[in-house]
């Protein structure tokens, strides 16, 4: 379905659902409502919003992007914020983000979606734990590529008798103290965690598909 800004009526009719309330379902919900969409909803499964920044941030992590292209257009992340923001101050810009344009009473947290199927009028409904969400004229799914850990098939890895465990599950670098410890991957992540491990163990190996440019923090 195409709208336009130059159709205000049928822009006004519509009903728009949103899975997920972190950083894509929060300025997707502003937008909608910007257009004239009158009737947005926002579900999200957590109990607080923020997406990865609430569920997957190890205790020492900053942002890996500066603040200056991490920042919404429309809303700057405040003067006092350092260069590179720790996930305690993107949850508090996410949450005044939300208060800023009206988008809390329109989230429903605690809200597992299960299934969206389309309806005898052509809309969707959609089938929660909670009940169904009916009527909506589109979803639009913003529930991101984080949020369940991928751990590739490794020949023997279920008979290594030594702790494994991933990323999304790290929080401090002393379980990995004098040990000597493989970090499998180099995206932002595995960069930061296994910089911060390199701290504590006795040797710190890491491995990738593909060479990606490393430079020490």
């Amino acid at each position: 379905m195409t709208i336009s800004k130059t159709h205000p009526t049928t822009i006004k009719n519509c009903k728009c659902l949103v899975i997920g309330v972190g950083v894509s379902g929060l300025v997707t919900a502003k937008e909608l409502l910007e257009v004239g969409i009158e009737e947005v909803t926002i579900l999200e499964k957590n109990e607080s919003l923020g997406g990865v920044w609430q569920t997957h941030a190890w205790a020492s992590a900053t942002l890996t992007s500066s603040k200056w292209i991490t920042e919404f257009g429309s809303f700057p992340m405040p003067d006092d914020y350092p260069d590179f923001p720790t996930p305690e101050q993107m949850m508090d810009y996410l949450q005044v983000f939300a208060q800023r344009f009206d988008l809390e009473k329109r989230i429903h947290l605690g809200i597992t979606v299960e299934a969206i199927q389309r309806n005898n009028t052509g809309g969707y409904d959609v089938i929660t734990d909670r009940g169904i969400y009916q009527g909506y004229t589109f979803v639009v799914v913003c529930s991101g590529l984080h949020g369940k850990p991928s751990i590739p098939a490794i020949p023997g890895l279920e008979g290594f008798q030594e702790t494994v465990i991933h990323g999304q599950s790290y929080q401090k670098p002393d379980l990995f103290r004098d040990k000597r410890v493989l970090c499998i991957g180099l995206g932002e992540s595995a960069v930061g965690i296994s910089s911060e491990i390199s701290s504590v163990a006795a040797q710190t190996s890491l491995s990738g598909s593909s060479f990606a440019s490393i430079s020490p923090g």
